[in-house]
């Protein structure tokens, strides 16, 4: 008996000691990544959506880049995805992607930054884009997570106060 609790305890321990120190992320990126291409094949090339879409640039961090557009993609996704029938394959693509980027949010504990990634896209335009121009920021915004997944930062973000390329904010 005691031999036994003795195990039990050991794996109560154990466990206690992945959740705590353990990766705070996994990789959320699954197979429907694959499927954008398949997305994109099925939307007309004619239509038009909506992006605040931020340039990868000097002047943004890396991981402030990530925070803004995983913001944004994630918004547009949810939205998108209620244009098509539930039982559509166009459906489950997006709702897989949608999944994928709240995993990201969690990952990348994007809820301690949204007064940034507000106060950055109230400076930013809508873009009007092709499905596969948006997508390619789905694709690239995905490339930008698993460079920078499981890396501590030691800058906090902070709105420029303008662009090199644009000049002042207004």
């Amino acid at each position: 008996m005691k031999k036994t609790k003795t195990w039990i305890i050991t794996c109560i321990y154990l466990q206690l000691f992945f959740v705590c120190f353990g990766s705070p992320c996994t990789n959320p990126l699954t197979d429907a990544v694959n499927d954008i291409e398949k997305l994109v094949g099925n939307l007309p090339n004619d239509y038009i959506m909506r992006l605040k879409r931020v340039p990868a640039k000097d002047h943004l961090a890396k991981h402030c880049w990530l925070y803004v557009m995983v913001h944004e993609l994630s918004n547009r996704l949810e939205l998108l995805v209620y244009k098509f029938s539930t039982t559509s394959q166009n459906y489950r693509i997006l709702g897989d992607l949608s999944l994928i980027f709240r995993e990201i949010r969690n990952c990348v504990h994007l809820n301690e930054q949204m007064e940034f990634v507000e106060e950055y896209l109230d400076n930013v335009s809508d873009g009007e884009f092709v499905p596969r121009d948006f997508f390619n920021s789905v694709t690239s915004t995905f490339d930008v997570f698993k460079d920078i997944n499981n890396t501590n930062y030691n800058t906090t973000c902070v709105v420029p106060t303008s662009d090199p390329e644009l000049g002042e904010y207004c």
